[in-house]
C-alpha cells in the first residue's frame, strides 16, 4: 500500500512538470510571436516614414523580404510601388501580381486595389463584374470610398444590373461614414429619382448598416 501511494505521488509530480514544461513552451512561443509581429510592424512604419520622404528605395527594401514571405501590408506596398513606378519601374502587371496575393489573404485594402485595376483594364483585363465583387467585399466592411464605387457602379450599371435605388443607398452610406465625394454623387443621382424611391433607399441603407452590412437590398 505504501509503496502504491508513493508510485501515484511520483506519477502526479512528473505530470505536474510536464504540464509546466508544455505551458512553458506555449508561453515562450507566444512571446515570440508577440516579438516577430512587433519587429515586422516596426519595419513597415519605419519604410512607411522612408516612403512619405521619397526614399522609395529604402522603403522598397525594407518591404520586398515581408512581401516575399507573405506580409499582406507589404504585398499591397510593394503593389503600390510597381503601380507608381517608384524605385522600380511601373508596371500594373507586376502590381496586380502583389495585390492579389495579400487579396487571397483577405486582406481588404488589396482588395479594392485590385477593384481599381480591374475596372480601368490596368494591369489585367477589364472586367467590371470582377470589379463590382472586390468593391462590395470591401464596401461591407465600412470603407466608404469602396462603398461611393459600388454607387457609381450600380448607377452605371457596370457589371452588375443597374439600379438607382442601390446606387443612392451606396452613396448615402458612403457619406454617412465620411465621404468626401458621396454627397456630391447622392445628390446627383436623387434627381433623377422620385420621393417614394429615395424614402426607400434610405430605409434600405439604414437596415444595411444596422445589419453590419449583411441586408443591403440583393
Amino acid at each position: 500500500m505504501k509503496t502504491l501511494i508513493i508510485r501515484i505521488i511520483f506519477l502526479a509530480i512528473l505530470s505536474s512538470s510536464v504540464y509546466a514544461e508544455e505551458n512553458s513552451e506555449v508561453r515562450m512561443n507566444e512571446i515570440i510571436a508577440s516579438q516577430t509581429q512587433a519587429n515586422t510592424l516596426k519595419i513597415i512604419n519605419n519604410a512607411w516614414d522612408a516612403y512619405k520622404l521619397g526614399d522609395f528605395q529604402t522603403a522598397f527594401d525594407l518591404w520586398h523580404p515581408l512581401a516575399e514571405v507573405g506580409n499582406p501590408s507589404a504585398q499591397v506596398y510593394i503593389g503600390l510601388m510597381y503601380n507608381q513606378g517608384h524605385s522600380v519601374s511601373q508596371d500594373d502587371s507586376e502590381a496586380a501580381k502583389w495585390y492579389t496575393l495579400a487579396s487571397d489573404q483577405g486582406y481588404a485594402p488589396a482588395k479594392w486595389r485590385l477593384a481599381v485595376l480591374y475596372h480601368h483594364g490596368s494591369g489585367l483585363p477589364q472586367n467590371y463584374q470582377k470589379s463590382a465583387e472586390l468593391y462590395d467585399y470591401v464596401a461591407r466592411k465600412g470603407d466608404f470610398y469602396a462603398q461611393k464605387m459600388l454607387g457609381v457602379i450600380f448607377s452605371q450599371g457596370l457589371g452588375v444590373q443597374k439600379d438607382n435605388i442601390i446606387a443612392h443607398l451606396w452613396f448615402h452610406i458612403s457619406v454617412e461614414n465620411g465621404s468626401p465625394f458621396g454627397e456630391k454623387y447622392r445628390d446627383e443621382i436623387a434627381k433623377s429619382m422620385g420621393i417614394e424611391e429615395i424614402f426607400l433607399s434610405n430605409a434600405m441603407a439604414k437596415d444595411c448598416m444596422d445589419s453590419g452590412y449583411t441586408k443591403c437590398g440583393y
